[in-house]
């Protein structure tokens, strides 16, 4: 069985939605790790480390939330694991 770019596209667009993807980025709730991490950004990139320890949060549960804010256009990645507000 060969699978096409066709059939990928079909498998992600039953997960995700190009509107949701083209709406501005939603807020962080107040109180939670995101809002947290946000915060603590700014248009000066931060090393991952950084803001690890300025945030006393381990690695496990950063590199998620910044996944996630990323995926939701809230920060960006620099090269050298650093990151910015959008």
């Amino acid at each position: 069985m060969t699978v096409t770019a066709s059939d990928v596209l079909d498998e992600l667009t039953s997960v995700f939605t190009p509107l949701a993807l083209a709406s501005p980025a939603p807020g962080a709730a107040a109180g939670t790790t995101e809002a947290a991490v946000l915060a603590a950004l700014g248009g000066e990139p931060v090393h991952v480390d950084d803001l690890a320890r300025a945030l006393v949060l381990p690695m496990t549960q950063l590199i998620p939330v910044l996944s996630i804010l990323e995926l939701k256009r809230c920060v960006l990645q620099h090269p050298g694991k650093r990151f910015s507000l959008a």
